[in-house]
């Protein structure tokens, strides 16, 4: 058995190995205990990205958001509660 695993999901899928994406895309790298989660978005003003923290494969924690790029700029999360929900978090930074 591996003790790595990633998945990618987009939404204009070509392959599980090839993955393009036109508004946004997601790739989930772990083992089975760690793991990290980095959304990427387009939209009006640029590409954007979140990383979190997973639970890895076995799933133990939800994700939480432990940094924001965007424009160059590292936003690090530090007033915000953890655990955050993914849809706060875009929620939150694209409105």
């Amino acid at each position: 058995m591996s003790r790595l695993y990633a998945s990618i999901d987009s939404d204009a899928r070509k392959t599980q190995a090839t993955s393009r994406g036109h508004k946004q895309i997601s790739a989930h790298v772990r083992g089975w205990d760690d793991g990290v989660e980095v959304q990427a978005f387009a939209d009006e003003t640029g590409v954007g990205f979140y990383i979190y923290q997973t639970g890895g494969s076995n799933g133990a924690m939800n994700p939480k958001l432990i940094a924001t790029l965007r424009d160059g700029q590292v936003i690090l999360p530090i007033d915000v509660q953890y655990p955050i929900d993914r849809a706060e978090a875009q929620a939150g930074f694209t409105e």
